[in-house]
């Protein structure tokens, strides 16, 4: 909090957070009575207000979680990255080294670039959440960049069919239309 960086001292910490809170939550702090420091304050309405959801359901959600069909890699990273927040905030102990990154692989959406990723970490096993992340993006970033190419191409392919095609059904109706003309003549 702020008052880390202006090395607030301790006794005012408490009156600092108590002119901050309003309404239900000021009123459960002071039915406590006075002397209870900040961090205490925090504890309390934490344990009011905080998040209920137990561990296991956060843990569950956690390794569940894959990257959905129009979401973006930077966006899937995120989501799974507060999770693993939660999880570590409620109980660091089961959060272990790599489980973030790892998670992260298995649930990237696009084959290719789990590979990718996969060889990333076979060829530097220490390698970082933080740099595959900023690997995967940078690919996702190219295939979409190649991806609109494409679709560009074809287009133009398509485009020049439908004008070969048109040329030759003018063709036809102008061959058929004198053909028409001859009959009449006859």
């Amino acid at each position: 909090m702020a008052w880390k960086t202006w090395n607030t001292p301790e006794d005012h910490k408490s009156i600092i957070l108590l002119r901050y809170l309003g309404g239900e939550a000021r009123r459960e702090i002071l039915v406590m009575g006075g002397g209870i420091t900040a961090k205490e304050m925090l504890d309390i309405l934490r344990d009011i207000y905080g998040d209920k959801t137990p561990v296991t359901s956060l843990l569950a959600k956690f390794y569940a979680l894959t990257q959905e069909r129009s979401e973006s890699i930077r966006n899937y990273a995120l989501t799974l990255q507060m999770l693993e927040r939660k999880v570590k905030g409620r109980s660091p102990e089961l959060v272990q080294e790599n489980m973030l990154r790892d998670k992260f692989v298995e649930g990237i959406r696009s084959p290719s670039i789990r590979s990718e990723m996969k060889r990333e970490i076979r060829k530097k096993p220490t390698v970082t959440f933080s740099e595959l992340k900023n690997e995967s993006i940078a690919i996702e970033s190219e295939l979409s960049v190649n991806e609109e190419t494409m679709a560009l191409v074809n287009l133009q392919k398509t485009s020049s069919i439908d004008r070969t095609q048109k040329e030759r059904d003018d063709q036809e109706r102008k061959i058929l239309w004198e053909e028409i003309k001859e009959i009449r003549l006859d």
